[in-house]
């Protein structure tokens, strides 16, 4: 096994591992209800296919780990593919979250920060 393929071990078994700790929670009054990747996959059956596709999430995971060990090019597509997924569907997630509840001042707020980083690192490089 080559160094590049114990890196998508390693993250095969972050992945497999962060599915089962928490997601989501709320902590107070001396408890807590927290969710983890399989009880989100749990409400699947009142929501989309999106949410039912997160199986493939720990079964990518597993499958990319067991490939790392035979062949070191279809294991770094498959991590691309299954890593990539995932956090393509967690940015949409978070953002429609952010979307249903921030307002316009947070927004134009995040685009002037963005313009001012943007621009600092531009003057900054030209000075």
């Amino acid at each position: 096994m080559k160094l590049r393929n114990v890196w998508v071990l390693i993250g095969a078994v972050l992945v497999v591992a962060g599915f089962c700790l928490g997601w989501f929670g709320l902590r107070g009054f001396g408890g807590g209800l927290f969710v983890n990747g399989w009880q989100v996959i749990a409400f699947a059956k009142d929501r989309a296919l999106a949410y039912a596709l997160l199986y493939l999430l720990p079964v990518g995971a597993l499958l990319a780990g067991f490939v790392a060990w035979v062949d070191r090019r279809a294991a770094g597509t498959l991590a691309m593919l299954v890593g990539g997924a995932f956090l393509g569907w967690g940015a949409v997630e978070v953002l429609r979250l952010l979307y249903h509840t921030t307002f316009a001042g947070l927004w134009i707020t995040a685009l002037g920060a963005l313009v001012l980083f943007v621009a600092g690192v531009e003057t900054r490089s030209h000075a």
